[in-house]
């Protein structure tokens, strides 16, 4: 069987960069305990380790891999989150290239390496990578950081390495502010009204203008806007208005990316009901919608070319998430990857570390794949040879036939909803007897349930416990993405009242299955997944007899904060409707508790405060429930050191395994539907 240690074990590609000359890739590999580089022949074929126990400090460790050749193809450059290392490619140690230290954070080198620029106490820093005192760009600003907006990008270089954009705090919402390198100049970018909450921006090609993408706090209304770096001046592309919401994910979503000549500005918007990209002048013009039908389409960039974009779509399947090349005037598609499975947008990242990466000559593309039964690969693809041949493989050092498969399911919730999900379980799962489950969900946004390892590093855990003989079912509630709108404005003004039907019909579903004890289910979820996963424990009794509740939020009134659009687009406002914001707090309800519950947060956690879990703990000692509590010191909202992710991973299987111990004997002959 599959041991923790080697689930955890698994290296997912992380950043890869094409040398100058386009003969060789450098890839970095990584899971929270470090990352390694490898360097990769195309002529030869060979891949040779270059790197290892490279450390992967911080939250948002996907900011920090950003992997470079030097410009003569002798070094490739990595950085840690706070220091630049360059690399012979011959062989040897590798060279500290630049340390921010003590100075700052959100550590950003230029494209031509002379120059970084950090963070230091809400204003930008930037200092000659040559040597040189640092040297101030922005006084009494709020830069946008990981903690305080929580999704705003890190401060982003201009192509030209002339100019540095960030994203800066207005009284309600975020401007978007540029600094010159040179000059001192700062140009101050902000919206006609200060309603804009969370924003995005592109540079183009040629460094002269940026792509604003804007959604609006109360997410009825997003906006496409292209502005002069130089002089501010913003022209309105595109606005999309709900009176529901443009799209619940809370961040921008309109994902602009500019041709490579800097004409055009490809976008996606769900205006339709379904995420479609399109295309227009960068002055404004004529929209082109270049996608049809009832799918979803993530946009990757444009082809060198500027004649197609390259797309996730799942048009074959909408647990699929493949990608295509689509010519933008005649509206023909190729598909690049004939396999079943996805290419996780998650993996995509920004800037240098993405994973979808051009060859120098447009000829070949770098693709992160995964399917039913593998985890996280690297495959280098050639359109025009319509070849394919995988560089890396996360499953390569597993014991053979312990990766779990990967079966998508549906089933109706109560009021006849077709609910999506994903069956995980052993290939060798003895099916003559019942096994224990867990059901798994976020229901927020995004979609969870995608036939490939698109859940992060809860994955290995999955894949540890079918291995482990438990079946796992993820399931996609009301509120999930990928599906249309249909499903995911399901959630609208009543979080927490149909998505708890939706889960515990997943429940029964498990139930139906001859090979599932349906006394031992569990359930677990992460932030908003953990508020449900508790709701859904008190609102549907008799459905789960334990719950694992991550990091999460248990009476509304505690995060509203003036009922902010988080609360509000799942609520509605607070004056007309008080009492369903009390019934859907479940940590007021825990009297009506059935089951145990293990309850995890981490002491740092500043998307929602540790406090959350605190007082349901003191709900649940007053009315003397069955759970265990675990606090990890200096833990943000998800875990970043390998030992807190392994203990908290033990913890929930031990737990697992002591509250689902029921009797199990053979299962009833009855073939599996």
């Amino acid at each position: 069987m599959l041991s923790l240690e080697q689930a955890l074990a698994i290296r997912s590609p992380a950043a890869v960069a094409w040398s100058p000359d386009g003969g060789r890739l450098a890839i970095e590999v990584a899971n929270p305990a470090g990352a390694e580089i490898m360097i990769h022949h195309l002529g030869s074929g060979e891949t040779r380790r270059l790197a290892g126990n490279l450390q992967r400090p911080g939250y948002y460790v996907k900011e920090s891999f950003d992997l470079r050749w030097t410009a003569d193809g002798v070094r490739v450059v990595y950085s840690t989150g706070k220091e630049y290392y360059t690399l012979p490619v011959g062989g040897g140690d590798a060279g500290l290239l630049f340390s921010a230290g003590l100075l700052g954070d959100q550590l950003t080198l230029s494209p031509d390496l002379q120059h970084a620029c950090f963070v230091h106490e809400g204003d930008l820093w930037v200092q000659p990578v040559a040597g040189g005192p640092p040297r101030q760009l922005t006084w009494n600003e709020e830069i946008g950081k990981p903690g305080p907006l929580l999704f705003s990008q890190w401060p982003e270089w201009s192509p030209d390495s002339t100019r540095i954009a960030y994203l800066s705090k207005m009284e309600r919402g975020i401007k978007v502010v540029v600094a010159s390198l040179a000059e001192g100049e700062v140009i101050r970018i902000a919206p006609d009204e200060d309603v804009y909450g969370l924003g995005a921006f592109t540079w183009s090609p040629d460094s002269r203008r940026l792509a604003i993408s804007r959604l609006a706090t109360d997410f009825t209304r997003k906006e496409l806007w292209v502005a002069d770096a130089a002089s501010g001046e913003q022209v309105l592309l595109r606005r999309d208005c709900d009176p529901t919401w443009v799209n619940h994910n809370i961040e921008p979503s309109l994902e602009p990316a500019f041709s490579p000549d800097g004409e055009r500005i490809a976008f996606v918007s769900n205006a339709g009901g379904w995420k479609h990209v399109q295309v227009i002048p960068t002055l404004g013009g004529e929209t082109r919608q270049v996608t049809l039908g009832e799918h979803e389409n993530d946009l990757v960039g444009w082809s060198p070319d500027g004649e197609s974009v390259l797309i996730l779509s799942n048009r074959a399947h909408l647990q699929h998430r493949l990608p295509y090349l689509v010519h933008v005037e005649s509206g023909a598609s190729v598909s690049l990857f004939d396999r079943s499975g996805i290419c996780n947008t998650s993996q995509l990242g920004r800037g240098p570390q993405k994973l979808m990466t051009w060859s120098p000559d447009g000829k070949s593309l770098t693709l992160p794949f995964s399917g039913a039964d593998q985890p996280f690969g690297l495959w280098l693809v050639e359109p025009s040879e319509r070849s394919a041949r995988r560089l890396f493989d996360a499953a390569v050092d597993l014991p053979p036939g312990e990766i779990a498969h990967l079966e998508p399911v549906t089933f109706p919730s109560a009021d006849g909803t077709a609910i999506p999900g994903l069956l995980i379980a052993s290939p060798t799962l003895d099916r003559s007897v019942r096994h224990p489950a867990l059901t798994y969900h976020y229901g927020g946004w995004g979609q969870q349930a995608a036939l490939g390892w698109s859940t992060g590093r809860k994955a290995a855990f999955f894949n540890y416990l079918a291995s482990q003989g438990y079946v796992v079912l993820v399931t996609d509630c009301g509120g999930s993405e990928g599906y249309g709108e249909g499903l995911s404005k399901r959630l609208h003004l009543e979080g927490g009242g149909k998505q708890t039907e939706d889960l515990a019909a997943g429940a029964r579903f498990l139930s139906s299955l001859p090979y599932v004890e349906p006394a031992a289910i569990a359930i677990f979820g992460h932030s908003y997944g953990a508020y449900l996963a508790l709701q859904t424990m008190i609102s549907q009794p008799g459905h789960f007899a334990a719950g694992i509740l991550m990091a999460g939020v248990f009476d509304w009134r505690d995060m509203s904060r003036g009922y902010g659009t988080y609360v509000r687009v799942r609520f509605g406002l607070p004056d007309p409707r008080p009492v369903l914001i009390d019934e859907r707090s479940p940590g007021r309800h825990v009297d009506r508790l059935q089951g145990a519950v293990l309850v995890a947060h981490g002491s740092a956690d500043y998307n929602a405060p540790s406090t959350c879990s605190e007082k349901l703990v003191g709900e649940l000692m007053k009315h003397d429930c069955d759970f265990e509590y675990i606090s990890y010191p200096g833990e943000p909202h998800d875990w970043i050191k390998p030992e807190v992710e392994r203990d908290f991973f033990r913890r929930a299987k031990r737990f697992l395994d002591a509250r689902l111990q029921v009797g199990v004997g053979p299962a009833p002959a009855v073939p599996v539907s």
